[in-house]
């Protein structure tokens, strides 16, 4: 069976969270932030998604199979020695939950389920399913608490010697309008939830919004 490339992983990953998210919001406001940072400036300081909100965050990196692991070696072999042996506890907490390597592990039928591992520990998955990271994401139980995953992140920047980081969010105002918006540091992602109290972040700006339908169906995955 040929392997999906990592940018059609992270294609389905995030169709699947956008539905994972619309169905969450029937019942509750989301406040989630999402920027692809892959073959962007921050994908080797940092990875090929980050996800982030007022309470969580996490950076996940894409592989094609488990055998491509291997080219992380070095990166995760680096970033292990600054972080745990340097760093305050809790940011390395924030290193073990909120830093994850996700790739797919094919069955006979074809099927293709998304695992999503510790990154630093990738022999045990931590969500054994993407509708499993998912949900309880959404629900503040995945990923690493916002604050020491923030510093996590600007540790990851130090050690590159890379810039801040902007780039572009995609996330949801008070209404549930899908909004584009750039920002100036990506390590702080709970900036775009001061967008629901009426606010513009400092250093951003809103670009586009895209109302939701007045009526939908929703999809079964």
């Amino acid at each position: 069976m040929p392997l999906a490339y990592e940018n059609q992983l992270i294609g389905v990953f995030l169709f699947g969270l956008g539905v994972a998210t619309g169905r969450a919001a029937k019942s509750r406001p989301i406040q989630d932030a999402v920027s692809l940072l892959q073959q962007g400036p921050m994908d080797k300081p940092l990875g090929d998604l980050l996800l982030g909100n007022a309470t969580r965050g996490c950076l996940i990196e894409f592989k094609r199979s488990r055998k491509t692991i291997d080219s992380e070696n070095e990166k995760r072999e680096g970033i292990a020695r600054h972080i745990f042996s340097r760093a305050a506890v809790e940011v390395q907490d924030a290193a073990t939950t909120g830093h994850l390597l996700c790739y797919p592990q094919p069955t006979l039928d074809g099927e293709i389920p998304l695992q999503m591992y510790p990154y630093f520990n990738s022999t045990q998955p931590m969500w054994k399913s993407f509708s499993t990271f998912a949900n309880a994401y959404l629900l503040g139980q995945a990923g690493a608490r916002a604050t020491p995953f923030r510093t996590y992140i600007n540790e990851l920047l130090k050690l590159a010697n890379a810039s801040s980081g902007s780039g572009i969010i995609v996330t949801t105002d008070s209404k549930g309008q899908i909004v584009f918006q750039s920002v100036a540091r990506l390590s702080d992602l709970k900036l775009t939830v001061s967008q629901h109290l009426g606010m513009t972040p400092p250093g951003a700006s809103i670009t586009q919004s895209i109302p939701p339908p007045s009526q939908g169906r929703g999809m079964r995955m």
